[in-house]
């Protein structure tokens, strides 16, 4: 049931990101509660070693990416220029459900379907003209397709 509930939650996010280009914070609270819920009801420890690697691996990303916008662009603002607040709330929610390997292999996979899906939707009208990636809308759909396989 709960992973029904995470998967309409993943929905809102996907439209709500593709419409908005931002997501409301109490669909994230209800996403982080779904995510919860479901790892309570599969007997998977809420805290575990692999929350701590989920959030490693993103700590990690963030350095590098800080890194790269200092030196390529001049500027620590990587959460104005380069990347949404809102995305990485989501990774970190998502860290929350995912064990290691499984969240290693949808943040890669995600992100580049994210990249060829905003390069093939761009020329569409009802995609939007802006130049911001929906990313978390975007790796929502592969995430969705995620839980749906290991239902």
């Amino acid at each position: 049931m709960s992973g029904i509930l995470a998967i309409l939650i993943l929905c809102i996010v996907f439209y709500q990101d593709l419409k908005q280009r931002a997501i409301h914070l109490f669909v994230f609270a209800a996403l982080a509660i779904a995510f919860l819920a479901a790892k309570y009801l599969s007997d998977r420890p809420l805290l575990s070693i692999d929350l701590i690697l989920n959030c490693s691996f993103v700590i990690a990303l963030m350095i590098i990416l800080l890194l790269y916008f200092r030196f390529r662009f001049g500027s620590w603002n990587l959460l104005d220029k380069g990347l949404g607040i809102g995305d990485l709330v989501f990774w970190l929610i998502t860290a929350l459900y995912l064990n290691f390997e499984w969240f290693v292999v949808w943040f890669n996979a995600s992100i580049i379907i994210a990249m060829i899906a905003h390069f093939a939707f761009r020329k569409f009208s009802w995609y939007g003209n802006e130049n911001k990636i929906p990313l978390a809308g975007l790796q929502a759909v592969p995430l969705i397709i995620l839980i749906i396989l290991n239902q």
